[in-house]
Formats: C-alpha cells, structure tokens, sequence
C-alpha cells in the first residue's frame, strides 16, 4: 500500500482496491497534535474517496483524555461528512489510552465504530461489513 502521509505518530497508506485509508498511531499525542494528524486523516479521506478506516492505535500511548471530547464532537461528525462510514478501531495496549478512546467509542453513533484487540481481526470485519451509503435516519437527530 502506497504511504500518503508519515511521521513518528501517524502513518497513514491507501488500499485503493478496498476504498479505504489504514491509519496507524505511535507514541503520545498531545490535543493539539492529534487534531494536526486528524486534519490530514480528513485531508487524505477527501482525496482517496475512501469509505472506511482501519485504525491502527496498538501503540498509540496515554495523551488522548483531553482531545476525547474534540474526537468524539467534531472529528468523527466531520469523517462522516467526508464519506468515511465505517471504522475498524484496534484498541491501544496502553491502558490510560485505551481507557480514553473506549470512552469514545461509546458515545459515539456515526460513523460505525467497532473496537478490536488485534489488527487482523479489524481487518477481518472490515472486508466483510457493507459499506453504508449514508447515516442512517434514526441516528440524524443525535446529538453530536
């Protein structure tokens, strides 16, 4: 897969024959430089046309509790306005992370966010999860 953006906290390469962007995240990520890789998440999303993401956060470490709520009310509201549908989010090993991020997840309707242990697996239920082509009505309403 051809890599369309890299630095020490974020890699992220296009599978074109599957329509969708691999993101992988190390080390610690501050607010302000987890918006920075998410504007270029969105950026790439917009270029590609992709439709889903496989998230890669095994070694993403603690520094997420503060952007939780940036995540969760806007960059996941603007991925669903890019198109993105669909995310396979395997979940950090470090716990203060991980705890950050499931608390995301579960608030969070639209886009399809499902978490995993391992990066296999994400990839197993991507291939085979239907891509939807818009929210579905009953969840317009939520709040975001």
């Amino acid at each position: 897969m051809p890599i369309l953006y890299a630095t020490p906290g974020l890699i992220i390469e296009h599978d074109a024959p599957l329509h969708w962007l691999c993101l992988t995240w190390r080390g610690i990520h501050s607010s302000l430089a987890a918006q920075h890789c998410c504007a270029e998440v969105l950026a790439q999303v917009r270029a590609t046309g992709s439709t889903k993401i496989l998230n890669d956060a095994t070694e993403d470490c603690d520094g997420w509790e503060e952007g939780v709520p940036w995540l969760t009310k806007e960059f996941f509201h603007q991925l669903a306005g890019t198109g993105i549908t669909t995310i396979a989010w395997v979940v950090p090993h470090n716990i203060r992370a991980y705890t950050a991020l499931n608390n995301a997840m579960s608030v969070t309707a639209w886009p399809v966010v499902t978490t995993f242990t391992d990066v296999e697996a994400a990839y197993t239920w991507l291939c085979k999860v239907k891509t939807v082509s818009e929210e579905p009505s009953s969840l317009k309403s939520s709040a975001w």
